[in-house]
């Protein structure tokens, strides 16, 4: 699905998720209420098991907020999208 808000997302990202987005995105990303309470108590109720960025690089405090709020680390793709991927690296 599409969501314009992270607060929507949160709400209904299923456990295991591929979360595609922009850095433009995720520079506006805030982690939901609670979400570090939940990871120090053991739960983590936004925890997709991918998270794609793609369009430019991501400024590094916006790839720990991610990392931090998504429990999951950001793996940035370069490269066009005509030809494929030219490079990636993970950003944890």
């Amino acid at each position: 699905g599409q969501y314009e808000f992270w607060e929507n997302l949160a709400a209904e990202l299923p456990a295991a998720a591929v979360l595609a987005t922009r850095p433009a995105d995720l520079t506006r990303f805030v982690p939901p209420a609670g979400a570090a309470a939940s990871r120090n108590a053991g739960v983590a109720p936004m925890r997709p098991s991918l998270v794609l960025s793609a369009g430019a690089p991501l400024p590094e405090p916006a790839a720990a907020a991610a990392r931090d709020g998504l429990g999951t680390a950001v793996t940035e793709i370069y490269g066009s999208t005509e030809t494929g991927v030219i490079a990636w690296r993970r950003r944890d």
